[in-house]
């Protein structure tokens, strides 16, 4: 029993070896002829007669019966009498059905047909193809039928047809070709891309080799053709061949034998020259001549003659023994078939592993896989098989074959003396045996076959099995991901889903930078086992820095599968000696009556989006039906500003700036306004940042400013300079100073005229950036103004190195400075031609080219940064102030501002104050020094016509 078992791995190993080896085929192929003539002499031996069944009964029992459901299309250029069309669509069709799919088949059967088979244009050919009795028949069949899961064509002609009815008939069903000779037509078709398959390709330089070994004398090739499809690809193989086989000029003379209409073609084959015979365009006789004047000079290569010029059409056997009867010389055939029916010599093709290979990507496609995904392959001929009969009737030894060659037909192989030597056995014994042994090759054959096939079967669901999980499988953390989460959608377990709850981990970007994709990797990985211990119908990784998670219950703040969540997202993830803390958001969504899974996602994707610009770590949110007005309010606003700056259809107001000491205008802010004043300046700048409209929303209005002072200067009127805004979103634009320049020097501007207003914030979110902004604005002559100046995002020291002109006041100290003073004090201007209220105009800033209106810092840090200790106590009080408008402003917080406002002009800079709206107010800035002031004490905005007849009233002070 011990020294069974090595016996057993070696049988085993040599069958595996066998099964997947490229003995495989001819060891069946041996075993099936060799039982096939085992049981016929057996039964002749037997004096059986079994009448050979008739073509109807050979159709009818290689029918491929099919359910009503199937799924492919199989259509084959010609019937069963071609060989290599039997054993093709056999191998897929046997590949098919162990793979549950089922096969509808029909022959086009091109040699049975009316229709020319010359191909002089493939669309008119394909077209002529959907026009005929057979393609109108096969329309009718895909009506009452209905759409296949794909198709398969068997040879050129098949491929034409499809190719002309694809959007007619097959319109978005994948096709899968196989046997196609015609390398162009196979890439033209995979270019469509809904093709893709199997390519035949012969050794046409073999052919010629062993050819020219037979007859050395020859100095010829006389190849015989037709413009069949087949007939055409075959052609640009052997041209092919014979390009990359080299040339001998000095032979490179006319052949002897002349194409039907007299001309010759200048193609040499090596030291051969090469003349056509075109079968399409004579008559059988007339190529029947052309053969019997070939002589020994001439070496005959068959390609494809199985149309004549009359339209008739003829099948492989029957052109075969026409040409081989014909010719006066050996007949050499450049592809399958003729070998038996009198040609000499042909190539090999494994058909049947073409077939195979043909359904295997029928199976890849139908698992998922695109056809454009799927290259054209290439089946290249094996070896070649000689007639011995053929060889000695042309007077050739077997002495000149390749040593690779092999011989059919071979005399003396069973004689009629050697059976005679058994006649005493023959009644009972040997025909018995000879039975015995057939039965034995056939079980051996079908065993081969049933192992590799159960061997195919198993790597073909292993690889569906594989491809299933890395479809419906996020990659890193092994969960399920989208494509999982959709298919469970539309499943009845949906049903039980109550909630869905949003992991949105908003720092994964910086944690990837800081610490590497590895560590990062880990962190997503750690969480996902995590999350995945709490208690919930699904967990779902979408992408790469969310998780979804569904229960069957709605989510309260407090409730216990929240809480979890939150937990587990706290504790820090430890990554080798580090521990790192993840700052997520979580969005939560609670199902509504009617409410789809892809709703819910949707839902709960919106909450965490109108979450995350806060930034605020653990924030929960709840999805509320307010975000996705708010959603579409943002949509609103992006395409209208598409269609203004596309239209040039924004307004540009100018407010007035004032210097207290001289009661005069020294210069104007512009500000933007959308036409019909639909959404004020505080909604629909955030959202131009947000998609990169910014930047063409402020050269526009850089250029209105630019143009409208240049109007003024044309009048001869007094002129002041005008401030643009300059936001973050705009620091994309790298040209912006040179396209200010540009603009200026086109309408004979001054640069002193255009003032850059910079928010202080620009300098935290990019500080090496900004600066080097800056100073190209201070090269160049343009006058600059820090905005928002005081809100505690950047040191007082750091900004007071920047080389600026002025200072505006952040509005969180401007407002506790000024909250204390009465608002009785009235507006002087009309509000009629601006759209701001005074209330809006003192909340909102009347924000202008790119300046987003985001909430500032209600505290004035940056003060207490440079006046030490009583200074930052003071600005803590000042922060109060702004927050709470009731408050009166301390005297801590007073000394505070003034010395921030004494810091400025130590500097050399002046102050200014926006939002002033009562004399009082006026009197407070008066009193702490500021230079200039604008607000609506003064005036509202104004439109460029009333600008330079305002005059600010006459005020003492």
């Amino acid at each position: 029993m011990g020294l069974q078992t090595p016996q057993h791995t070696h049988a085993q190993t040599f069958l595996q070896g066998l099964l997947k080896g490229r003995k495989y085929h001819a060891v069946r192929l041996v075993l099936f002829v060799l039982a096939c003539l085992l049981i016929s002499v057996a039964i002749f031996l037997l004096s059986f007669s079994n009448p050979q069944a008739s073509r109807t009964q050979q159709l009818a029992a290689n029918m491929i019966q099919t359910e009503a459901r199937a799924e492919v299309l199989l259509i084959a250029s010609y019937d069963d009498a071609d060989s290599a069309t039997q054993m093709q669509r056999d191998a897929l069709i046997d590949l098919l059905n162990r793979s549950s799919v089922g096969v509808d088949v029909e022959y086009l059967d091109v040699n049975a047909g009316s229709i020319s088979r010359d191909v002089n244009d493939a669309s008119t050919y394909g077209a002529s193809l959907a026009t005929s009795s057979w393609g109108q028949a096969l329309a009718k069949k895909m009506q009452d039928h209905g759409r296949y899961s794909a198709v398969v064509c068997i040879d050129d002609e098949a491929l034409y047809y499809v190719e002309a009815v694809h959007e007619l008939l097959f319109a978005q069903t994948p096709v899968v070709f196989v046997g196609v000779s015609d390398a162009s037509h196979a890439q033209r078709a995979f270019e469509l891309g809904y093709a893709t398959g199997v390519m035949e390709v012969c050794d046409a330089a073999g052919v010629v080799q062993a050819a020219k070994q037979m007859q050395p004398e020859a100095k010829h090739l006389v190849v015989l053709t037709d413009n069949t499809a087949t007939g055409l690809g075959d052609r640009t193989q052997f041209e092919k061949a014979a390009s990359t086989s080299g040339t001998d000029s000095s032979n490179n003379k006319a052949v002897s034998i002349s194409t039907s209409d007299g001309s010759g073609t200048a193609l040499s084959f090596g030291n051969l020259t090469v003349d056509y015979l075109n079968a399409s365009t004579m008559t059988r006789a007339e190529l029947g001549k052309q053969l019997s004047s070939a002589s020994s000079e001439d070496i005959i290569i068959y390609l494809d003659a199985t149309a004549d010029a009359a339209g008739n059409a003829y099948n492989a056997s029957q052109t075969a023994y026409f040409v081989s009867a014909a010719a006066t010389q050996p007949v050499y055939a450049v592809g399958f078939g003729g070998v038996g029916e009198g040609f000499v010599a042909s190539t090999v093709v494994d058909y049947e592993k073409a077939g195979e290979r043909a359904g295997e990507i029928v199976v890849m496609i139908l698992n998922g896989t695109r056809p454009a995904d799927i290259p054209v392959e290439t089946f290249m001929s094996e070896g070649m098989v000689f007639d011995e009969q053929a060889l000695s009737s042309a007077g050739i030894s077997t002495s000149a074959l390749p040593a690779s060659a092999t011989l059919i037909n071979q005399t003396g192989q069973v004689g009629t003396n050697k059976i005679g030597a058994f006649d005493s056995l023959r009644s009972i014994f040997l025909p018995i045996s000879l039975l015995v042994l057939g039965i034995a090759c056939i079980a051996a054959f079908v065993f081969l076959g049933y192992r590799r096939t159960a061997n195919e079967v198993a790597e073909v669901v292993a690889q569906r099995n594989t491809l299933e999980r890395r479809f419906y499988t996020d990659s890193l953390t092994d969960m399920p991901n989208m494509q999982w989460l959709t298919a469970y959608a539309a499943s009845d377990a949906s049903k039980r889903v109550r909630s869905v709850l949003e992991v949105a981990l908003l720092d994964l970007g910086d944690l990837d930078e800081l610490h590497g994709v590895d560590t990062a990797d880990a962190v997503v990985k750690t969480l996902a086992k995590r999350l995945n211990g709490i208690d919930s119908i699904f967990l779902v990784r979408p992408n790469q820095s969310d998780f979804l998670l569904g229960f069957d219950v709605d989510l309260q703040r407090g409730s216990a599968p929240l809480d979890e969540v939150e937990r587990v997202l706290r504790a820090p993830v430890k990554v080798g000696e580090s521990a790192i803390a993840v700052s997520p958001c979580i969005g939560v969504l609670n199902r509504e009556r009617g409410m789809s899974i892809e709703e819910m996602v949707a839902g709960v994707d919106l909450a965490i989006r109108q979450a995350e610009p806060t930034g605020a770590s653990g924030e929960v949110v709840f999805y509320e039906n307010d975000m996705r007005v708010a959603e579409e309010h943002k949509y609103d606003i992006t395409s209208l500003l598409k269609k203004a700056i596309a239209n040039d259809d924004l307004s540009v107001l100018y407010q007035p700036q004032i210097e207290l000491d001289t009661n005069e205008v020294v210069g104007y802010e512009a500000l933007v306004r959308l036409r019909g004043d639909k959404y004020p300046p505080e909604q629909f700048i955030p959202i131009a940042e947000a998609n990169g409209q910014i930047v063409e929303l402020d050269r526009m209005v850089a250029r209105k400013v630019v143009q409208q002072l240049a109007t003024w200067k044309k009048r001869k009127q007094r002129i002041r300079p005008v401030s643009i805004n300059f936001s973050y979103g705009q620091l994309c634009d790298e040209d912006f100073v040179s396209y200010l320049t540009t603009l200026l020097e086109e309408y004979g501007v001054a640069r002193k005229l255009l003032r850059v207003d910079i928010k202080e914030s620009l300098f935290v979110n990019d500080m090496a950036k900004a600066r080097s902004f800056v100073d190209e604005l201070y090269k160049a002559g343009f006058g600059i103004a820090i905005d928002g100046f005081g809100a505690g995002y950047t040191s007082i020291p750091r900004v007071m190195q920047i080389p600026v002109d002025a200072v505006k006041l952040d509005r969180s100290l401007t407002e506790g400075l000024l909250a204390h003073v009465s608002d009785s004090a009235a507006t002087p201007a009309s509000a009629a031609s601006v759209v701001d209220a005074a209330p809006a105009e003192s909340a909102a800033s009347d924000v202008a080219t790119g300046v987003t209106s985001a909430t500032t810092n209600p505290g004035v840090s940056s003060a207490a940064e440079v006046s030490g200790a009583a200074a930052m106590s003071s600005s803590s009080t000042a922060s109060s102030a702004s927050n709470t408008a009731s408050a009166v402003v301390t005297s801590a917080a007073d000394e505070a501002i003034t010395s921030l406002i004494n810091l400025v002009h130590e500097a050399g800079k002046i102050v200014v104050v926006e939002g002033v709206e009562t004399m009082q107010q006026l009197e407070v800035c008066r009193d702490k020094g500021c230079d200039v002031v604008q607000g609506f004490f003064f005036s509202e905005p104004l439109l460029p016509e009333s600008v330079l007849r305002y005059k600010p009233p006459k005020i003492s002070l």
